[in-house]
């Protein structure tokens, strides 16, 4: 993802340091001058070429701005102690900025081998019910991984990262039993985390 070059970022908000960089993403952390507070801005590439800029769909949009604005849609709806919060959104010309709740920590790679085995399951319990409250919603997130959930200085779990998100159905219910064998789903994700 390194078609982001210049880290652009309206001028509410005051860059701090690049937080890390995924395969349509770059977060980073930021002051937000008017709420004097600091924020996680995962700036979702929307543009990466001219030619990209002119191919859009019947609606206007390019597909990697559908992406982008669907993740944004996703995270702002979804209130769960142990789901990063969402606050604001923005768009520039190369990207879409998700603002989300700052995250004092590191992911679960880094955090895992600093506890104990009753912490684990303390905190993968914790993340089984955000994982439910997002079932409840109608969406499965698409991407667990370790990189995608970080932990606080007090030890507590986070879900983030939306960007493989999807309907349960394409109609946004949950997939019955009966629905689930022929029920078509767009494979997304990290490969090495995902079930067989």
């Amino acid at each position: 993802m390194s078609n982001i070059v210049k880290i652009e970022l309206p001028k509410r908000f005051k860059f701090n340091r690049k937080l890390g960089t995924g395969r349509t993403a770059h977060v980073v952390l930021a002051t937000d001058q008017e709420l004097h507070r600091e924020v996680a801005i995962k700036l979702i590439q929307i543009r990466t070429s001219p030619a990209q800029a002119t191919a859009v769909s019947a609606n206007g949009d390019s597909d990697s701005r559908r992406r982008g604005r669907c993740e944004v849609d996703l995270a702002c709806r979804l209130r769960h102690p142990h789901i990063v919060a969402a606050y604001d959104f923005f768009e520039t010309q190369s990207a879409m900025g998700l603002v989300q709740q700052a995250i004092d920590g590191s992911d679960w790679t880094s955090e895992s081998t600093r506890t104990s085995e009753r912490e684990q399951v303390l905190r993968i319990h914790k993340l089984a019910l955000a994982i439910h409250y997002i079932h409840e919603q109608g969406w499965a997130h698409g991407d667990i991984k370790p990189e995608n959930v970080l932990v606080d200085a007090d030890g507590e779990p986070y879900l983030c990262d939306f960007g493989s998100a999807r309907p349960l159905t394409s109609s946004g219910a949950v997939v019955r039993d009966d629905q689930a064998a022929s029920h078509e789903i767009e494979i997304n994700g990290t490969p090495a985390y995902m079930a067989p």
